[in-house]
């Protein structure tokens, strides 16, 4: 949907946009694993993820991430529900 979008309008080129979303993943497993395909289908530069599903509760994690991106966030053992950007 993005695509055709982006390929209607002549202004807008591949070099010109900027690739961001944002999601609530309920920090649900399944939600994180079809968000890492979303990820690398549609070239996504920035994703702002709420609630994202994490792993290890000492040191959370956030898991599917695909390669080549980082995920930056502040959540800990006291507060493991939060926000994360990739």
């Amino acid at each position: 949907m993005l695509h055709k979008f982006l390929n209607s309008n002549p202004k807008l080129s591949p070099a010109n946009y900027f690739k961001c979303m944002q999601i609530n993943l309920r920090h649900m497993k399944a939600a994180a694993a079809n968000l890492a395909q979303v990820i690398c289908e549609n070239e996504l530069d920035v994703i702002l993820v709420q609630e994202p599903y994490a792993t290890n509760s000492n040191s959370p994690v956030i898991s599917d991430i695909p390669p080549g991106y980082i995920a930056y966030h502040s959540l800990n053992d006291s507060h493991a529900y939060g926000a994360a950007i990739i």
